[in-house]
């Protein structure tokens, strides 16, 4: 109750150790969801980090019943300090409000909420024929918000002004905003770019990692799956395994780490082991995390229970 009047060390201190309980197994979801609920009118960027560390690893852990419920929580918190920042930089605003703005911004269009991904693609739109009427802070967010929630002649106008950017960083920003797609028609059309010479080698790494962590990880699995060999081909010396893990990294499923592991010894060199076990041990972490937080989130969020044992 006193949150508003701790002091900012205090407050990230009281935030992370809230975290850390929860995940050992020595505090209640249902009382880290309370503390996060004092949260909307907090004004540093680094407890927000922390505010958004932990709403990803519900996200990681979910299921298709507590989703949506989480997403409307998730919007719910985060939606009052993006409106009090607003779409746009104002005159004397702190370096930290510069930065949070994107960050809540994506945060908001991953978890759906309409009005962002509506104002997002508006401006994005806007952005073709006049580039400066987006800040360079939000370049990015505006990107990934666009692709977020994209049609098709969306998706090819982000992917048509990726071919013709001049600038690298203009070039590799507007490719991977392009994984964030959550049709999976389009995450389909992203995929296929990660075996294409028209993306530059470092993005072409990274796309299926991405589209994976926008909701289609099954479907970048079976394609890095798929066209393994073409992606082995493809890895630079140092890659180690890197491409593949991170497809599989944000899993919570024992099975998923098996499928790496399996995948691994069958085709990687034996110095990839380690980064692939790394990877392996973080997924079989989260889908122990996942049996008992399951249960507790879907209590805590109102999701009703299944019927019929399905």
């Amino acid at each position: 109750a006193r949150w508003p009047t701790l002091p900012d060390s205090a407050r990230l201190k009281l935030g992370a150790n809230s975290a850390a309980l929860l995940q050992s197994g020595q505090q209640p979801l249902a009382s880290h969801l309370a503390l996060m609920a004092r949260m909307p009118n907090e004004p540093r960027l680094a407890i927000w980090s922390r505010v958004l560390t932990d709403l990803a690893l519900f996200d990681s852990i979910a299921d298709e019943a507590s989703r949506p419920a989480l997403k409307r929580y998730a919007i719910g918190l985060l939606e009052p300090r993006f409106a009090a920042l607003g779409w746009d930089e104002r005159p004397g605003e702190s370096g930290e409000d510069r930065l949070l703005r994107p960050r809540l911004a994506m945060a908001l269009a991953e978890a759906d909420d309409a009005a962002t991904l509506d104002e997002g693609r508006a401006r994005f739109t806007r952005s073709l024929a006049e580039p400066e009427s987006v800040p360079a802070s939000m370049t990015v967010a505006v990107a990934q918000i666009a692709a977020r929630g994209a049609d098709a002649a969306t998706w090819e106008q982000l992917r048509a002004r990726a071919e013709r950017a001049l600038a690298t960083e203009d070039k590799f920003r507007d490719y991977r905003a392009l994984a964030a797609a959550r049709d999976p028609a389009l995450a389909e059309r992203t995929m296929a770019l990660a075996t294409s010479r028209e993306v530059p080698q470092l993005v072409r790494h990274r796309l299926l990692a991405a589209v994976a962590q926008a909701g289609h990880r099954e479907a970048a699995w079976a394609y890095a799956q798929a066209h393994a060999d073409a992606l082995l081909a493809d890895a630079k010396r140092y890659d180690n395994g890197k491409t593949f893990a991170s497809i599989a990294q944000g899993a919570a499923s024992a099975a998923m780490a098996d499928r790496l592991l399996a995948f691994a010894q069958a085709k990687l060199p034996a110095d990839a082991l380690p980064e692939i076990g790394r990877a392996e041990d973080e997924i079989r972490i989260r889908a122990r995390l996942q049996a008992r937080l399951l249960p507790e989130m879907k209590a805590a969020l109102g999701v009703p229970p299944q019927q019929g044992g399905r």
